[in-house]
């Protein structure tokens, strides 16, 4: 029994040492001003405590908290209550958290600062809660004026000083600018008079073609009938052979079997102007084809 005991005993006292560990000290005023901004900072002493770790502070209503300095923890505002949580707390036994602290318009009367920490022994989560902190919130409060902290940062003499030289340089170049400019004008108003000339030449180049493919028919060198040759106008060449019915616009039509295709032929001239009047006959009727040669009965090639 007088084992157990003392077994029992310095559990309960290592237990209340390691809470007396874990020390949490603000620097929260006693009075606020509505209105007002500054930035809270937390001392925390953690003692040995290594593992995973949370740091909670409940503040009054239109009261809000941002993140400062979290020292790697993860920082959450929700429900005016602001947590940091560690996985694994900062190696150092005592070290300092901030926030940036935001007084409402709104707020009035009074108001406490809750803190608590929590932590992990053997599996257990721990609690330890810290000493409150009783605020009043006054419009007169000396935290009022810590939001207009850099306003005497405005009047330093150095601001007006760059300004007058910067003011009197600046139309000088500006007047210069558009005076060089000019003479490019009369520049663009030339480029576009030889632009004008070139189509010119090139409107005929369309028509050379024309006198070019009618230098062959006048070429042909059967003005005199020369025996056992015909001119014919080809006109479709197919793998099977078609309908003669299917050119009967074009005229008595022939189907000649030459090299494995089907070919339409129409006429039999003894001269090739007379083919090439009837080749021109049937273009004009949407009728395309071409003079063909036969001699005694061979294709001419």
């Amino acid at each position: 029994m007088k084992v157990r005991f003392f077994t029992t005993f310095l559990m309960g006292f290592a237990w209340c040492v390691l809470q007396a560990q874990v020390i949490m000290t603000a620097n929260i005023p006693a009075e606020l001003a509505p209105g007002s901004n500054q930035t809270i900072e937390v001392k925390i002493n953690k003692g040995a405590i290594s593992n995973f770790s949370k740091y909670q502070i409940d503040v009054p209503a239109n009261v809000t908290l941002s993140e400062g300095d979290s020292k790697t923890g993860n920082f959450s505002f929700e429900n005016n209550r602001a947590k940091i949580v560690w996985v694994s707390i900062p190696v150092e036994s005592e070290f300092t958290v901030s926030f940036k602290m935001e007084v409402g318009n709104a707020a009035s009367g009074s108001g406490s600062f809750v803190q608590k920490f929590y932590f992990l022994d053997n599996g257990t989560k721990k609690e330890v809660e810290g000493t409150p902190y009783n605020v009043a919130f006054n419009a007169n409060a000396v935290s009022a004026p810590v939001a207009n902290a850099p306003e005497p940062t405005k009047t330093t003499p150095s601001v007006p000083e760059p300004s007058t030289p910067a003011t009197t340089k600046a139309p000088e170049p500006v007047k210069t600018v558009p005076e060089p400019s000019a003479p490019a004008t009369p520049v663009i108003a030339k480029a576009p008079e030889p632009v004008k000339s070139t189509p010119e030449p090139v409107a005929p180049a369309p028509a050379t073609p024309q006198p070019i493919k009618e230098k062959p028919e006048p070429v042909a060198k059967t003005t005199v009938a020369v025996s056992g040759q015909v001119f014919k106008v080809q006109i479709g060449a197919y793998n099977s052979s078609p309908p003669k019915s299917k050119y009967a616009a074009a005229g008595k039509a022939l189907v000649s079997n030459e090299d494995g295709l089907y070919k339409v032929l129409i006429g039999n001239f003894s001269t090739r102007e007379e083919a090439l009047q009837k080749r021109n006959a049937l273009k004009a009727s949407g009728i395309d084809g071409f003079v063909v040669a036969y001699q005694n009965g061979q294709r001419v090639k």
